[in-house]
């Protein structure tokens, strides 16, 4: 059986909000031996709302 490559490790992403604020974001991508790539996230803020 093959194993699961990982493509980036856990890291931090933080994406901006209309306000100036931030949304923090924890990404990781990996490879599955089927070949797809899979993202990986964690909200780690409130979500965005339609007012952001």
């Amino acid at each position: 059986m093959e194993d699961v490559e990982i493509i980036e490790a856990p890291h931090l992403v933080d994406y901006p909000r209309a306000d100036g604020g931030k949304i923090s974001v924890m990404v990781s991508m990996i490879r599955v031996p089927d070949g797809y790539w899979i993202e990986i996230n964690t909200l780690l803020d409130e979500p965005a709302k339609f007012s952001d």
